[in-house]
């Protein structure tokens, strides 16, 4: 088994996430887990493979990459590097 790498959100990343995980609770009604499953699914994957993803273009950070959650259609985008 591989060592994984701990996932940290920004505080903005993290209120993005909590105001999405409520309106999919709201409005998606047959799914209301939906979100919260993709996005444990995305970041068990990310910790693991911290190299996965597609490279982010237009951004401001380096080494930038987007996973796609493919159940709820959201990406998750972050980087494995310190920020600078």
């Amino acid at each position: 088994m591989s060592d994984r790498l701990a996932v940290k959100f920004t505080s903005r990343a993290d209120g993005h996430v909590e105001q999405a995980g409520r309106w999919w609770q709201q409005n998606r009604l047959k799914a209301p887990e939906a979100l919260a499953e993709n996005l444990e699914a995305a970041l068990d994957l990310v910790s693991r493979q911290p190299q996965v993803g597609a490279i982010a273009r237009n951004v401001r950070l380096r080494d930038v990459r987007r996973v796609y959650l493919n159940r709820v259609g959201y990406y998750l985008s972050g980087t494995s590097g310190p920020r600078l």
